[in-house]
């Protein structure tokens, strides 16, 4: 089962306020915490590679894969499930085990154990309202459907996605 949403975050819009995390830990744990967050806010650090230095605010976001769910897969105790309503990934805490083996699965790093219960968290989209997107003052966070790009029949046409200027150096890899 697809999830019928994700959240998209727009690091132009972002000011890096953090108030998505403690709306989300507020919400879901009745404290207010980075670390127990859904949302994970951060800065593009890469500076001293010298490759992507734009320190642009980005915020890390479960990205409700489609099966096969690394998180779900990877969970010995098969306690994450797809949630009947909305489709997102959720985590049931009677058989969740607190292993962090779905943390260590997870290809966006965004789930987390939780250190007081030892129990895995991660977005289930606040069962379709996200409390991090109403607190969110710039709108740089956003909540939309899901679709699953790579079934798509259409291929990317050259241009399309890019500046037209620079649709002939992408007309290579696209046609």
């Amino acid at each position: 089962m697809a999830a019928k949403g994700v959240l998209l975050h727009d690091s132009n819009r972002c000011v890096g306020c953090r108030r998505c995390e403690l709306a989300c830990s507020e919400f879901n744990d009745g404290a207010a915490s980075s670390y127990l967050s859904r949302v994970k806010v951060g800065r593009n650090l890469a500076a001293s590679s010298g490759v992507n230095d734009n320190y642009k605010v980005v915020a890390d976001t479960c990205k409700q894969c489609p099966h096969p769910v690394p998180c779900a897969e990877a969970c010995p105790k098969g306690a994450i499930y797809a949630d009947a309503k909305t489709g997102a990934r959720r985590v049931d805490e009677t058989l969740c085990i607190g292993c962090d083996v779905c943390s260590k699965a997870c290809p966006w790093a965004v789930t987390t154990v939780n250190p007081t219960t030892h129990k895995a968290i991660k977005c289930y989209l606040c069962d379709g309202s996200p409390e991090c997107v109403r607190a969110c003052p710039t709108g740089a966070l956003k909540f939309v459907s899901w679709r699953d790009l790579r079934l798509s029949s259409t291929p990317v046409q050259p241009g399309t996605m890019a500046d037209p200027s620079t649709s002939s150096y992408c007309a290579p890899c696209h046609s």
